[in-house]
């Protein structure tokens, strides 16, 4: 049991990172069953069957952009003999160089069962696959959220003449990795300055962290 076990951790960890970093469909693919079940982000991505799912993925590859998957966590447990159930949760952020902004929390599901003769010649498929985000509604054409993406991405992109010069330092030394009270006595005000400061910063852009306004400076 710890071989498959390992196997399939193995296995689902290639599927999402060749998925999300690398926009590399096969390891998916190769691991479907003829009879998967496939529920999705969006109300339109509830499929049934190998050509079903097959050309829902192939239809959406174009609209893929490379992402960083961080603070992963999974679970996985045998559901009797032959069926095993996968879940990873993790945050996924675009990569700086694509042109969609995303920072957001990703879910993902998997029910592998056992088969000798399955397409990736590990012996097991996907039976059933879930996938969630936890950004708006998918268009109904759409396999990822690139019309959402592209319009935070416009949207930050337009938010740099709107800073103040003080909200543009902070912002600066933030992305540098200082901390309050580092960007406090570099810039002569005290700490709580600096964090009213950063929470209009976040507001003003959308964002929620540190980790995202390093990346919205390092995109200026």
């Amino acid at each position: 049991m710890n071989n498959e076990k390992t196997l399939l951790l193995q296995l689902s960890h290639h599927i999402l990172y060749s998925y999300f970093e690398r926009n590399d469909f096969e390891p998916l693919l190769s691991a479907l069953a003829e009879d998967v079940v496939w529920i999705g982000t969006g109300k339109h991505l509830c499929l049934t069957g190998y050509a079903a799912v097959f050309n829902a993925f192939a239809a959406g590859k174009e609209q893929l952009v490379p992402c960083v998957i961080q603070n992963e966590r999974h679970l996985i447990r045998p559901l009797g003999a032959d069926y095993w159930l996968c879940q990873y949760i993790s945050e996924i952020k675009t990569q700086a160089s694509a042109p969609l902004y995303l920072d957001e929390h990703q879910r993902c599901v998997f029910i592998f069962r056992r088969n000798p003769a399955s397409r990736n010649h590990t012996g097991w498929e996907l039976a059933y696959l879930y996938t969630s985000l936890s950004f708006n509604p998918l268009k109904e054409n759409e396999l990822f959220a690139v019309d959402y993406g592209s319009r935070n991405f416009n949207w930050l992109h337009h938010q740099q003449t709107s800073l103040s010069p003080r909200e543009l330092a902070v912002a600066k030394l933030v992305a540098e990795g200082r901390t309050n009270k580092e960007v406090a006595a570099m810039l002569h005000v005290a700490e709580i300055t600096i964090k009213k400061t950063l929470s209009r910063l976040y507001k003003k852009l959308g964002i929620t962290n540190r980790t995202a306004l390093t990346q919205y400076i390092s995109q200026k």
